[in-house]
């Protein structure tokens, strides 16, 4: 397929779906302010934070303007969509174009797309598409009309259908670059909830067991999968408007998110939004750092769906678990039975915590003396003191050298243990200070966490406040901020440590799974994606997975302007949502992204 046809790209996602004939206007939209728009965008990100204009002229722009022909850069680009019962999703692609021979001749056709139009249609707008990218669509596109829509379906492409739906010029009038907006009505719940029994049915069809798969890990995912459709069923039925955007802006040198979700009367998301009214937090009074690396708080409802998803997953995870440990080659039959006794009173204490009825969460790294940090996570729980101590004794024997100590102090109810890794990296020890020493503390409505020089005195506190302290209404139910810089700093040196390999661990605890594809199928993959010289992926995941990103992202991160800012708060009935990007994040992300694109692009 011809890579200059930017059609080309939208069709394969378009014709992947399964289209209704009904001919509503969808009511959910998909937009972009502009193909040049676009390119600004990238070339601020990439040429000038990133600082890679060559890569940027040479590889990007020069890939991107040839999808372009036909098409006007100056217009926005969007697509249209709607649940439907029957086939689950269609799609309504309106496309913006400067010259309609050009379009069809320099663009569609090249691309392997026919383009034929239909006899007896008086608006003599209307075209049949076929070929080797589709096998059927259809597309109007006026004489006097500057957008093309394009569909499946004859019935998706109506003479009458506004392009571009007037919601694509509020959203562009407020100088959005890209967004999202779904609204609905009452009727349309059960629509959504069709569509999405359309899409699990389709899903599940597809879903095969691994050859090297049991068949308890087997059901454990395909329940996971299921669990998270039918959240997003149960949510996008619930959805009266939900809104979101995004704008990348030059100038300022910043990039900022925003969205607002409202729910249908009378519907479990509702409900859900209403008791974020009178939930409070145990940490409330607890005062973030000032100088945090990484600072969060979640306060967050659990839905009736939530604790029945999560006892269905704890329930078969003990199962999985252990066969996986079990299978581990390079532990010791002692090492496997701590493995095994860690797995299982962790997951009877996250069993335990649903009854709690809510995730009430607060974790910071902060500076504390001598330029070190110290580590910070606590929870509000249920009474689990007896599965922590056995997770505490059980850390002591995961691995030779591993330690750990039971009751190390008390305050009140509050009971301190220790465990100590074997060798703790080197990035930990500069960060953190210390002796790689992590404090563990439970309570009966408490567990803990902390590392670093000072971070029991910082824990004892946490655990106090949390388990005598009078709960407290917060701001933001999400609130996630952290620099970018020293945060991707020491996980790319941890991750990098040879002598503690992370990913090793996980994996020699049976907490991380194969693959999805079958094994016969790994190797072909395998097989197929390996280059010539040096054996190494090339296709784009293994591109990826080649490349040292963080090792690239920080030597372009040289400016401290570097926070991320994630915060959902509840509104009059509403959530409301905000993100803010400062500059050397796109400094990193722009070099990434030239160096991915270096590498696939020869």
């Amino acid at each position: 397929m011809d890579k200059r046809s930017f059609f080309a790209l939208l069709a394969c996602s378009a014709f992947s779906w399964t289209s209704s004939a009904s001919a509503a206007d969808p009511e959910l939209h998909v937009g972009m302010k502009s193909g040049g728009e676009l390119i600004t965008d990238l070339e601020y990100i990439v040429a000038k934070q990133g600082k890679q204009p060559k890569i940027f002229e040479e590889k990007i722009k020069e890939n991107i303007l040839p999808f372009l022909v036909g098409i006007d850069d100056q217009l926005p680009v969007g697509i249209s969509l709607r649940f439907d019962g029957q086939d689950g999703l269609r799609k309504v692609f309106r496309v913006p174009v400067s010259k309609k021979s050009e379009f069809i001749d320099d663009n569609l056709v090249p691309a392997g797309i026919d383009v034929d139009p239909v006899r007896g249609d008086k608006t003599k707008s209307l075209y049949n598409l076929s070929g080797d990218v589709i096998d059927k669509g259809s597309m109007r596109l006026p004489k006097d009309n500057t957008y093309a829509t394009i569909s499946r379906r004859e019935a998706d492409v109506p003479a009458d259908l506004p392009v571009p739906p007037v919601i694509f010029k509020e959203f562009l009038a407020e100088g959005q670059d890209l967004f999202f907006t779904s609204q609905s009505h009452a009727e349309e719940i059960p629509i959504r909830q069709a569509a999405f029994q359309k899409i699990k049915s389709t899903r599940l069809e597809k879903l095969k067991k691994n050859s090297n798969e049991t068949a308890e890990a087997f059901e454990l995912r395909q329940r996971m999968i299921v669990q998270q459709i039918d959240l997003f069923g149960e949510l996008f039925a619930g959805t009266q408007e939900l809104s979101m955007a995004w704008k990348t802006d030059p100038e300022a040198g910043s990039g900022t998110g925003k969205s607002h979700w409202t729910a249908m009367p009378d519907t479990a998301f509702n409900q859900w939004i209403a008791t974020l009214v009178n939930s409070k937090s145990v940490f409330g009074g607890y005062k973030t750092p000032d100088k945090s690396v990484f600072s969060m708080r979640l306060l967050l409802p659990l839905s009736e769906m939530t604790k029945k998803n999560a006892r269905e997953v704890y329930k078969l995870s003990p199962i999985v678990l252990k066969q996986g440990i079990s299978e581990a080659k390079d532990l010791s039959f002692d090492e496997k039975a701590a493995r095994i006794a860690l797995s299982d009173a962790g997951i009877q204490a996250l069993d335990s915590a649903i009854d709690v009825g809510i995730l009430d969460v607060y974790h910071d790294i902060a500076p504390s003396t001598a330029g070190k940090h110290t580590f910070l996570l606590g929870f509000r729980s249920a009474d689990v003191r007896a599965q922590i101590e056995t997770i505490v004794t059980s850390l002591g024997k995961v691995r030779t050298g591993w330690s750990s100590q039971l009751k190390t102090g008390s305050d009140g109810e509050i009971q301190f243990h220790t465990f100590k890794p074997v060798n703790p990296p080197k990035t930990l020890l500069d960060f953190y200070g210390g002796d790689g020493t992590v404090h563990v503390a439970a309570g009966p409505a408490f567990v803990g966490f902390a590392t670093g020089e000072g971070s029991l005195d910082r824990l004892k506190e946490l655990a106090k406040l949390a388990s005598t302290g009078e709960a407290q209404a917060i701001e933001h139910f999400v609130d996630i901020q952290f620099h970018s810089k020293p945060t991707l700093k020491v996980s790319d040196a941890f991750m990098s440590e040879k002598d503690f390999d992370l990913l090793k661990i996980l994996k020699s605890t049976g907490l991380t799974s194969d693959p999805v594809l079958k094994k016969d199928d790994e190797d072909k993959d395998e097989k197929k994606s390996k280059s010539k010289s040096g054996g190494k992926s090339t296709d784009a995941m293994g591109a990826f997975r080649n490349l040292e990103w963080r090792t690239v992202a920080l030597k372009a991160m040289t400016g401290e302007d570097d926070l991320v800012t994630f915060r959902l708060t509840h509104v009059k009935g509403a959530i409301d949502g905000t993100v803010q990007v400062q500059p050397t994040v796109f400094a990193g992300s722009g070099a990434v992204l030239a160096e991915m694109v270096k590498a696939l692009i020869p």
